[in-house]
């Protein structure tokens, strides 16, 4: 967790960061799916890609990665 000040609030609040199971970039934890964070930025290229975009099957393969990977969860219950 890092704590951040929200310009508009000028507060300070905590958010959590994670790396994304995606891009592999360190991100703001977005979407968690099985204890593994999808960014915000790979979140909108899955969502806005059609099958025709060059991206689609890399982003299909990437996602049957993420969900049948065990999750850190998993492997801490081994």
């Amino acid at each position: 967790m890092i704590g951040v000040k929200d310009k508009e609030l000028g507060v300070y609040a905590m958010i959590r960061i994670a790396v994304c199971s995606l891009c592999l970039k360190t991100r703001k934890e977005n979407l968690m799916l099985f204890g593994k964070n999808i960014c915000e930025d790979c979140e909108a290229e899955l969502t806005q890609s059609s099958t025709e975009d060059l991206s689609y099957d890399l982003y299909v393969k990437k996602m049957k990665e993420v969900l049948t990977a065990p999750s850190k969860q998993d492997k801490n219950k081994l």
